[in-house]
C-alpha cells in the first residue's frame, strides 16, 4: 500500500513539473515575443500629396525611419488628378499606399479630411504614437496640437513656406529644402549617415524653438539610433 501510494506522488509530481515547464516555457516565448515587437516603435507616415511634391520621397522616409519602423505609409489625394500623376509611380516604388480621395465641391479638400481621421484612428485604434507628416497647410495644426497633448511624437516635414503655427507645434520640423541639401551632401561625398557628415547634416537642424528639454530628448534619441545603425526604415 505504501509502495501505490509513493508511486502515485511521484507520478503527480511528475505531471505538476511538466506542466510548470510547459508554463515556463510559454511564458519565455510569450516574453521573447513582447521584446521583439517592443524594440522598434511604429511610425506612421501620412502625406497630402496633392500639396508637396514626390521627389524627396527616400529622403522622408530616411528621416521618418530614424524614428522606428515606417511601416505605415500612405499618400493622401485625387489619384485622378493630375498634379498626382507622379506620386503612382513613386508608391509602387516605395510601397506607399495611395489613399484616393475624389474631390465633390470645388475649393473644398477631402484629402485633409481623409489624413486627420486616420491619422485619430491610427492613435486610438492601433495605438501608433509616432507620426511623420508631410504637409505644409496650416490646416494640419489642430491634427499636430491633438496628438502631441497625447503624448505623441511628431515630426513634420513641409515646405520652407509652412506656417510657423504648425512648424512650433511638431516634435520636429524639417524643411524640404534641408533634405534637399542633405541628400545633395551624401551625392557629392559620399556620406551614408548624419553622423559622417557633420553640422550641415544634423538632424537638431530640424527641431523646431519649442520645449528646449523636449528638443535634447529627441536629439539624444537620434543620436543613439545612429550609433547604434539601427535604422529600419526601408527604401
Amino acid at each position: 500500500m505504501s509502495d501505490t501510494n509513493s508511486t502515485t506522488h511521484d507520478s503527480q509530481r511528475e505531471t505538476l513539473i511538466s506542466r510548470l515547464s510547459r508554463m515556463l516555457i510559454q511564458g519565455v516565448h510569450l516574453l521573447l515575443a513582447l521584446l521583439q515587437t517592443s524594440q522598434v516603435a511604429v511610425v506612421a507616415l501620412l502625406i497630402d500629396g496633392e500639396n508637396i511634391s514626390p521627389d524627396l520621397t527616400a529622403q522622408m522616409l530616411v528621416e521618418a525611419g530614424k524614428f522606428g519602423g515606417v511601416t505605415i505609409r500612405r499618400v493622401y489625394g485625387n489619384i485622378t488628378s493630375p498634379n498626382m500623376q507622379r506620386w503612382k509611380e513613386v508608391m509602387t516604388h516605395y510601397a506607399l499606399q495611395g489613399m484616393h480621395q475624389m474631390q465633390t465641391v470645388t475649393g473644398k479638400n477631402a484629402a485633409d479630411i481623409a489624413l486627420v481621421v486616420d491619422a485619430m484612428d491610427l492613435f486610438y485604434r492601433d495605438h501608433v504614437t509616432r507620426f511623420c507628416l508631410v504637409a505644409s497647410d496650416s490646416d494640419y495644426t489642430p491634427l499636430v496640437l491633438r496628438l502631441r497633448s497625447v503624448g505623441c511624437m511628431v515630426i513634420g516635414i513641409g515646405e520652407p513656406k509652412a506656417p510657423l503655427a504648425l512648424v512650433e507645434a511638431c516634435t520636429v520640423f524639417i524643411s524640404t529644402d534641408q533634405l534637399r541639401n542633405k541628400a545633395k551632401i551624401i551625392v557629392e561625398y559620399g556620406f551614408t549617415n548624419t553622423t559622417e557628415c557633420g553640422a550641415s547634416c544634423a538632424p537638431h537642424q530640424g527641431l523646431s524653438a519649442g520645449n528646449k528639454r523636449e528638443r535634447e530628448r529627441v536629439g539624444s534619441y537620434i543620436s543613439v539610433r545612429n550609433s547604434a545603425q539601427e535604422n529600419r526604415s526601408f527604401i
